[in-house]
């Protein structure tokens, strides 16, 4: 994946993927350059109770990317009269960020879901539109640190509860090293079974 100044990052995201489940964390520290603009930003989503997305980078092009999803999730419904499958939102959203390429935006995505299948999918992609199919994935501040701790301790029979703990270790070890990474976390998730999806924040320590 690509690199860009961590300067122009906002939030550290984290995504794993189990047998049953997608769940996704991130910061909610915001940043413009040196300057904190919020403690309690929104950068996931989730869309129709099957697909989370979630975003770190530049601020106003992860609205932006925020805003074209929001779009396309209408529009498409309507226009397909059914889900949208985990890789159809991935790829779009790849070509959205592949149009900018001479320009790109600044914004790294995670999006993992329920596919139309039943099975889970988890997706990285970065600002020049590639997208990678994933067990765990990590993206923007300090992305490198927190891939270090998934790889110890990630295992493909993870429980829910036990993927969320280890997103929330991920994100606090990272926070207590970097201290553009704040202090609370978004924790998104959504179950295969029953169809159930939920968020909720954490204070990382």
């Amino acid at each position: 994946m690509a690199e860009i100044s961590p300067g122009l990052f906002t939030s550290l995201c984290v995504g794993i993927k189990g047998k049953d489940f997608i769940i996704v964390g991130a910061s909610k520290r915001s940043l413009y350059g040196p300057i904190i603009i919020s403690e309690r930003a929104a950068l996931i989503r989730i869309f129709g109770d099957k697909v989370i997305v979630a975003f770190s980078g530049h601020i106003p092009d992860v609205q932006y990317m925020f805003r074209e999803l929001s779009w396309f999730f209408q529009r498409e419904r309507l226009n397909r009269e059914r889900e949208l499958s985990i890789e159809e939102v991935a790829k779009y959203t790849g070509l959205i960020l592949f149009s900018f390429r001479l320009f790109p935006n600044i914004a790294y995505g995670i999006i993992g879901g329920v596919d139309l299948d039943g099975r889970t999918r988890l997706y990285d992609l970065d600002p020049f539109g590639s997208i990678l199919e994933e067990n765990y994935v990590a993206a923007g501040i300090s992305a490198e640190v927190a891939y270090g701790l998934l790889e110890s301790s990630y295992r493909e029979d993870m429980s829910l509860p036990e993927a969320k703990d280890l997103i929330v270790r991920t994100i606090s070890s990272v926070a207590r090293r970097n201290v553009l990474v704040g202090r609370f976390a978004e924790i998104a998730y959504i179950k295969a079974r029953d169809g159930g999806s939920g968020k909720e924040t954490v204070k990382l320590y």
